[in-house]
């Protein structure tokens, strides 16, 4: 910390000896000025702006009281004086005492005497600007603290209420800027802001979470002239364009106690551009209408639809399914946060159902995904889609993969099961709860193998049984349809003679 001071007395060889004999640098002071009386001392400490004016007393055109009395009155920013004065000016510097000046020295200067009240000067001030740096830290601080409270909702306590409104009288009206950023992104995002925007009066950043961040900005009157908050915002734009970074604007608002109507607006923006797909990544995007964002959705259909096509493992069948959720979440503007939960849901429902049925490398291979820190990112419909077919692809890869390995050994396991209980009331449900495979792929995996469905083959292989019972002839033909599985008779006898192009009786008859 360097203060400044100014010398002022009429007597040059004074003014030369205080310059030359004190060690100004090494008391921590610079020597801004001189000059020979008050008049000038008026003009130069206006002009100046010293820390410190050290001045004679009795000096022509106007002496160092006067000087003092006069700076006091305009009200001028805050000086400290030392007065020079002789033994015999000792009443001039009882007088001095009525303007606070509290700091004198005996003329002739005594060097040390000088220095001694040099040091204690500027310890004083010293301690004085640091006392304000933390008044100054902790108003700022409050003044953050109340803002980003409004915000989000309206001012509640009377403290907060008046600061808004002290704050909200040098303006004639205030906006919301909001940025949505990767979290990877926020920290430098800000500091540009903070750094570019911080010199500007009535401009505030304020951080929300950790990929938001608003810029509070107050106009007397509109303008996006160069060096304004407005000019500096679009060209932080410009700057942000090679990230995923977006930039919304609320509506103005009179006051700062109504600030929260100027970021609910931002925030509407901000949800717009999901289904924007040709816009920038960086833009000051304001709302022009349109269809309202739906905030409730029921996913069960969806989720199922999109299940079913792992399950069966069918590519086909996932990319329209995405396709048609793409589709209707668009028709719908159903609320990205709503879209990116659904596929984040969607995510780990895959990821867990390839971990528990797919090859036992599986975890290796499944990487951290991408989605789960979705919510709160920028990613529009089109990329959340993407991601999705990206990762539901990869899943069936994973689990095709396994079903080629286990593929041969499985389906005579599966043939040899239905030979030993068709007697039974055997469905192709209880088959794939016995073998873990969804039932409508196990019904395609053995139409693929045998050549014929689940269902041809166990009525083949009741009648054939039924075939053998009948000739011995041991037995009358309901019993026969009941000992090869068979709990409707009619159904029996419909399969026979679908075979045999004959009754049972005809068949014992002809054996």
């Amino acid at each position: 910390m360097r203060l400044r001071v100014l010398l002022i007395d009429d007597e040059p060889g004074a003014l030369e000896g205080m310059q030359l004999w004190i060690d100004w640098e090494g008391l921590g002071y610079e020597v801004c000025g001189m000059c020979s009386n008050g008049a000038e001392g008026l003009q130069m400490i206006e002009q100046l702006q010293p820390d410190v004016v050290l001045t004679d007393i009795n000096m022509p055109v106007m002496n160092g009281l006067e000087m003092i009395k006069r700076w006091q009155e305009q009200g001028g920013r805050p000086v400290r004086f030392v007065i020079l004065s002789g033994y015999s000016e000792f009443e001039y510097a009882r007088k001095a005492l009525r303007y606070n000046v509290t700091h004198y020295l005996l003329k002739p200067m005594d060097e040390e005497e000088a220095e001694r009240e040099l040091r204690s000067i500027y310890m004083e001030l010293r301690q004085e600007a640091e006392q304000r740096r933390i008044r100054d830290a902790a108003l700022w601080e409050q003044t953050l603290r109340v803002l980003q409270e409004a915000v989000v909702r309206p001012p509640v306590g009377m403290a907060e209420q008046q600061l808004l409104e002290r704050l909200s009288s040098s303006r004639q009206e205030w906006q919301v800027c909001l940025v949505q950023t990767e979290r990877s992104d926020y920290d430098w995002a800000r500091e540009r802001a903070t750094e570019r925007l911080g010199s500007q009066d009535g401009t505030y950043v304020l951080h929300m979470n950790a990929g938001q961040f608003v810029i509070v900005r107050g106009d007397s009157h509109a303008s996006e002239q160069p060096g304004t908050a407005w000019h500096i915002i679009n060209e932080l734009a410009h700057e942000y364009a090679d990230r995923p970074i977006q930039i919304a604007r609320g509506g103005a608002v009179p006051s700062l106690s109504q600030l929260h109507h100027s970021y609910a607006e931002a925030r509407e923006a901000l949800r717009d551009t999901f289904y924007c797909p040709g816009a920038a990544g960086a833009i000051a995007y304001r709302r022009d209408g349109g269809a309202p964002i739906l905030n409730q959705y029921d996913q069960t259909e969806l989720i199922n639809k999109l299940l079913s096509a792992l399950m069966l493992l069918d590519t086909a069948a996932f990319h329209a399914a995405v396709e048609e959720a793409a589709s209707l979440f668009r028709s719908q503007r159903v609320a990205p946060e709503i879209v990116k939960k659904v596929v984040i849901h969607l995510w780990y429902e895959m990821d867990d159902y390839v971990r528990e049925h797919g090859p036992k490398e599986a975890e290796l291979l499944l990487q951290e995904p991408e989605m789960p820190g979705a919510v709160e990112s920028l990613l529009r419909l089109e990329t959340c889609m993407e991601r999705l077919l990206a990762w539901g692809e990869a899943c069936i890869g994973l689990l095709l993969k396994e079903q080629k390995g286990k593929l041969q050994g499985t389906v005579q396991d599966i043939n040899d099961y239905i030979k030993e209980h068709y007697r039974e009331a055997l469905t192709i449900k209880r088959l794939s709860e016995v073998f873990y495979l969804h039932p409508a792929y196990l019904g395609q995996l053995l139409i693929k193998k045998n050549g014929i469905s689940f269902n041809e083959l166990l009525h083949n292989l009741r009648i054939e049984e039924a075939e053998e019972l009948l000739r011995i002839g041991k037995y009358t033909n309901s019993e026969v349809s009941e000992l090869v599985g068979y709990t409707s008779y009619s159904q029996f006898l419909k399969q026979f003679e679908k075979r045999f192009h004959m009754s049972p009786n005809e068949y014992k008859n002809r054996n």
